[in-house]
């Protein structure tokens, strides 16, 4: 009787995953004129790929193409990777969006100095 749940929600959990997958890749192509879009894309890109990965370790873990402790220690060495690949990725594209803020300061700043410059020097 546990196969007549099991399977269902399996294939609903999967399909939901690839909905909101589609979804994600959808409102973010809405976006292309955004600062810094091929990095934040391809970040949204590496999280479906490891969503894909790890979908596919459960599947093979499920159908005894693994063994079940196999499957542990490569979750464990995903888990802390990616987390880790995520995380300077997002520090990188939060850095960069502070430098680009500053410097957007910077030529406001070098055109008021202009305009003041210029405004002093009329007689």
């Amino acid at each position: 009787p546990t196969h007549w749940v099991r399977w269902p929600l399996m294939v609903l959990s999967m399909s939901g995953a690839v909905l909101v997958s589609i979804d994600q890749l959808a409102l973010a192509s809405q976006h292309r004129t955004t600062p810094l879009f091929n990095l934040k894309f391809g970040m949204l890109v590496y999280q479906l790929f490891t969503f894909v990965l790890y979908a596919s370790l459960f599947l093979a873990g499920r159908f005894g193409v693994m063994t079940s402790s196999s499957e542990q220690f490569i979750y464990a060495y995903l888990d802390a990777s990616v987390k880790v690949l995520q995380g300077a990725l997002l520090a990188m594209i939060r850095n960069r969006e502070g430098a680009m803020e500053i410097n957007s300061w910077w030529l406001a700043s070098e055109d008021m100095k202009r305009a003041l410059k210029e405004l002093l020097a009329k007689p």
